[in-house]
């Protein structure tokens, strides 16, 4: 979008080109465009990034009493949940495990559980204290700023917030407002630097306290393992 002459940015889009505004009932385009819901804003975003904005030519009477920040907003709520987190852990199965060698139900097994239960609970809080002595001071946000515009990424580097200079704006032309705001969105992912959360161990543990419940299921319903 940065490398579209200012000609072309301040031609109006045709989906946004009338005053009534773009159709959003059916806002998870193919293209991935995703509008504020009031016709103003419409954002393009591939893989957690800002690609592509487009304001209409006639915001400054389409957005009222609200703030065109607020419209950004919207948009990037909308699209930002369709964004897959970075790293989701996908929880494991154990469907090839055979629990048919548990024993019985009985207090001593059920007594052997709860202390395995206690043990990984504790090595669980453990991690827990040793990863927050690791990270003591959370980040300070990501934030890019080109004139009279910012955007501000979330601490997984995927943009939330869209801000603006009120006396800039004042005089900002849709086409100059959708350049300045892909501009401060790469000065942000420039600057951006992906958290040092290394998981491993608390995943590790995590895996290990749904296996032991998964057995204790299977030992409380032999019927289901049979």
């Amino acid at each position: 979008m940065t490398d579209i002459d200012d000609d072309d940015l301040l031609a109006p889009a045709p989906e946004l080109a009338s005053d009534a505004g773009p159709d959003d009932s059916d806002d998870a385009l193919a293209d991935g465009g995703v509008g504020d819901g009031q016709g103003i804003v419409r954002i393009w975003v591939q893989d957690g990034r800002l690609t592509q904005v487009r304001v209409s030519p006639n915001w400054h009477t389409k957005v009222g009493r609200a703030r065109l920040d607020d419209c950004f907003t919207r948009a990037l709520m909308l699209a930002n949940v369709s964004v897959a987190e970075v790293g989701a852990r996908v929880a494991p199965t154990f469907d090839d495990v055979d629990f048919s060698r548990l024993p019985r139900f009985s207090a001593g097994a059920f007594a052997a559980f709860q202390g395995a239960f206690d043990e990984v609970e504790q090595r669980w809080d453990d991690a827990l204290e040793r990863s927050a002595d690791d990270h003591p001071d959370p980040l300070p946000a990501t934030v890019g700023v080109h004139k009279g515009v910012s955007v501000a990424l979330t601490k997984g580097g995927i943009a939330e917030r869209v801000a603006f200079d009120p006396r800039w704006l004042e005089t900002a032309q849709a086409g100059a407002i959708c350049s300045h705001v892909m501009r401060a969105a790469e000065n942000a992912y420039a600057q951006f630097t992906p958290a040092q959360d290394d998981r491993s161990e608390l995943d590790s543990i995590e895996a290990e306290h749904e296996f032991l419940l998964t057995a204790f299921k299977a030992m409380l319903n032999p019927k289901e393992r049979s």
